[in-house]
């Protein structure tokens, strides 16, 4: 069986149906390899049911849990592309170089939509590859790279079920230690904002436009990305073969649409338009003391 070749036809025996009608509601880990190759072969018989049951096998089997959709995969691909062309612009014109590291995000969200693309096409390809993109790609925008980098090469490249999960686990500890992170940056955050407000009896709301504009943008950009932690988290604490997991929905929007998000308000934020000719003066003196005599 080591040697098999998808490529060879062979017929849906009898055989093969009593193999998938077995392991068709079985767990991954608990399905027989020769019930996955006969799935292969039992796809495309005039049986509804047996269609059915083969293709959850095979679905199932190839870690998938279901097909990747290449139209998402194609719209993902074509929308972090332009933020990153954006990106790229904004860079040269500014010179703030640190910001390629935004595009080296959006590069590797990238390439791990442009695998689910390849697996929508053959389930047999990707997987590994989009799974280690999609987590890590993230963290370039918040921390905890080289754990996350550690797992998601472990998990990519394993050749069994415990190496795989030895590399999922991993993972798992560099989201959740990326978790932490953005959320005692936005505790921090906040008690600078307040402390500010306490101390000096200057309020946000009354910064000038580009400072708010940041204001809300790393508000914004910090909760997406904790938004998205939560989820891998709850993906990745299930041992990848969950109903999460197996939730192309749940992927979408949970890890692709806030990472969207998180792209395009960094464009917003650019230091191109929130830092560059810019006075000293970031609270209006008239609405401060406006709200100053609010309070008397």
């Amino acid at each position: 069986m080591a040697d098999w070749d998808f490529r060879q036809t062979l017929a849906c025996n009898s055989t093969m149906k009593a193999l998938i009608d077995a392991n068709w509601q079985r767990h991954k880990l608990d399905m027989a390899y020769n019930a996955f190759i006969s799935s292969y072969y039992c796809r495309q018989t005039g049986n509804a049911t047996l269609i059915r049951e083969a293709d959850r096998i095979w679905v199932v089997y190839n870690n998938w849990g279901y097909w990747p959709s290449n139209k998402w995969a194609m719209f993902t691909l074509v929308t972090f592309g332009l933020s990153a062309l954006f990106h790229i612009y904004q860079i040269l014109r500014s010179r703030y170089w640190s910001f390629i590291m935004v595009v080296m995000g959006c590069g590797g969200e990238m390439y791990g939509w442009s695998m689910r693309w390849i697996g929508g096409q053959n389930l047999l390809n990707g997987y590994g590859e989009q799974l280690a993109a999609l987590t890590v790609s993230p963290i370039v925008f918040s921390g905890a790279l080289f754990v996350q980098v550690g797992g998601g090469a472990t998990a990519a490249g394993a050749d069994d079920a415990s190496t795989f999960n030895v590399g999922s686990w991993i993972m798992l500890g560099g989201i959740v230690a990326q978790l932490v992170v953005t959320l005692i940056f936005l505790a921090i955050f906040g008690i600078f904002f307040s402390r500010l407000r306490s101390r000096h009896d200057i309020d946000i709301l009354y910064a000038d436009k580009n400072l708010k504009t940041v204001f809300w943008g790393i508000i914004a950009i910090s909760s997406l990305i904790a938004i998205r932690g939560a989820y891998r988290i709850a993906e990745l604490s299930e041992g990848m073969f969950g109903p999460i997991a197996y939730s192309q929905v749940g992927l979408i929007l949970g890890d692709c649409i806030p990472m969207l998000a998180v792209t395009y308000i960094f464009n917003v934020i650019h230091p191109l338009y929130t830092l560059r000719n810019r006075n000293d003066q970031v609270f209006s003196i008239d609405s401060v003391e406006e709200y100053k005599l609010g309070r008397v």
